[in-house]
């Protein structure tokens, strides 16, 4: 199986970015995160519905190539979505549905790293680190970017 980035399987990546499980290629988390990763994947032709495994808040699949396409994407995140365009939207979308958060204030944060503030930086969004993750400082043009993907 040859495997194509698409805006969907972008957006699939970034969630399995943040929430990536040790045991083949899958995400940790919620029901909700699970069953989404799990439609996701399976329209996608990453796997079949019986060869789908879950257990303690987490759903996965063993495949070796896409879990290494998951890890080279990932890897050269930085050049292969350094433009405004749906791929990095859906890549982004797809790491806020697995670490982002609006607090109180009305604020948006995305738990990452210096390469996911980078990233962010690239396509034009303000941040700042914090206690709590990554601050958007823009939360309206970044929720106009993401809106129709997440």
């Amino acid at each position: 199986m040859k495997l194509k980035l698409t805006p969907s399987l972008a957006y699939l990546i970034g969630l399995w970015k943040k929430r990536k499980t040790k045991e083949g290629a899958g995400v940790k988390g919620g029901e909700e995160l699970l069953s989404v990763f799990a439609r996701y994947a399976i329209q996608l032709g990453l796997t079949t519905p019986d060869k789908l495994l879950t257990a303690d808040n987490k759903a996965y699949f063993y495949h070796a190539r896409i879990r290494r396409f998951f890890q080279e994407v990932e890897k050269n995140a930085l050049e292969r979505f350094k433009y405004l365009n749906e791929y990095a939207a859906n890549y982004v979308a797809g790491m806020f549905d697995g670490a982002g958060f609006v607090d109180k204030a009305g604020r948006i944060f995305i738990k990452g790293d210096e390469k996911d503030e980078l990233l962010l930086y690239r396509l034009g969004f303000k941040t700042e680190r914090k206690k709590e993750g990554i601050l958007i400082k823009n939360p309206k043009l970044f929720l106009s970017f993401i809106i129709h993907y997440t």
